[in-house]
């Protein structure tokens, strides 16, 4: 076999591993909750993990998908979980948040004792003003 056989099959090995999908990271905002049950009332941690997309600073509205379907927004730590109304009015959990650093991150949130038993889900919209960039869903999880 040629050296330039040789070197050019390497080089192909080489570049056909690099544009592997499991090589290479989602580009935007990736959730995940640790746990998959949690008791009412107690924190569930959701992990974020952020790869640049090229928008520079964005809000996030981070909500969770109820088993009843309805969507509740997350106001931030002690302040809890409001109904979603619009995209509007929603809290944004982070403002001028730094989107194009990659980051990760944990945050713990407690769920509402009187919140019903059943199959939940984190949602985050990542927001470039009033325009919607991305929407990014946790894995689910279940609060008994």
């Amino acid at each position: 076999m040629s050296k330039a056989i040789v070197v050019s099959t390497a080089l192909a090995f080489v570049l056909c591993a690099a544009a592997s999908p499991s090589a290479a990271k989602e580009v935007g905002l990736q959730l995940s909750v640790q746990k998959e049950t949690v008791t009412a009332g107690s924190p569930v941690t959701v992990r974020w993990e952020i790869v640049p997309d090229g928008v520079s600073t964005v809000s996030i509205i981070l909500g969770v998908i109820r088993p009843d379907g309805e969507i509740e927004c997350y106001r931030g730590p002690g302040k809890g979980f409001v109904p979603l109304d619009t995209i509007d009015s929603a809290p944004r959990v982070v403002t001028g948040f730094p989107f194009n650093t990659e980051l990760s991150a944990v945050l713990d949130i407690r769920m509402p004792a009187a919140w019903q038993k059943g199959t939940y889900q984190f949602v985050a919209a990542v927001m470039d003003g009033k325009e919607i960039v991305e929407v990014d869903y946790s894995n689910t999880f279940s609060v008994e």
